[in-house]
């Protein structure tokens, strides 16, 4: 988990669970990046809220995971639109290097 882009920590859980998933962000209101596995549903649905009535942390995801499907139409169909996509966020991924 990376926090305020400053501070990664890890938190070991013995299982790859939405239970684990939603004990280790009781409470949290933020934004979560995470992959796409099933188990972090559970948290995005908000159940591990600590009040009904707080806001369940936002999924936000990823240009990196998205690219690849406009990058195999680009080469497997040779769709233009396709390369376009991956021209423009090459440029988006030269900007976030700057």
């Amino acid at each position: 988990m990376l926090a305020d882009r400053d501070h990664v920590f890890f938190e070991y859980q013995e299982k790859h669970t939405s239970e684990a998933v939603c004990s280790m962000f009781k409470g949290f209101k933020g934004y979560v990046q995470a992959d796409a596995h099933c188990v972090y549903d559970a948290l995005f649905r908000g159940e591990a809220r600590l009040d009904l009535g707080d806001k369940a942390p936002q999924e936000v995801g990823c240009f990196r995971h998205a690219r690849r499907k406009f990058w195999e139409a680009a080469v497997v169909t040779k769709d233009a639109l396709a390369r376009e996509v991956n021209l423009r966020l090459d440029v988006l991924f030269e900007f976030e290097k700057q």
